[in-house]
């Protein structure tokens, strides 16, 4: 399972006219979803393979900063 995870990480978002290797490689979050479709896969399968300990496997994501209101862009809100 770990290699398939090291597997998925190395992949890249491919962007329209660029070569692969100027692309950025896929985020952590992209890598997660890709484990949350495998722990259903898995769920399916149950009975008869042993699943492996997701927690283990799950990458850290960093959070958004949330973005403050400069000048009159409060009063344009309300």
């Amino acid at each position: 399972m770990r290699a398939l995870i090291a597997w998925r990480r190395g992949h890249r978002v491919i962007y329209k006219g660029r070569k692969l290797e100027d692309c950025a490689l896929i985020t952590p979050a992209t890598v997660n979803l890709t484990i949350m479709q495998l722990k259903a896969l898995f769920a399916t399968l149950r009975p008869r393979v042993a699943e492996p300990e997701w927690r283990k496997l799950w990458l850290p994501v960093r959070q958004e900063h949330p973005r403050e209101l400069v000048g009159d862009e409060s009063r344009a809100l309300a």
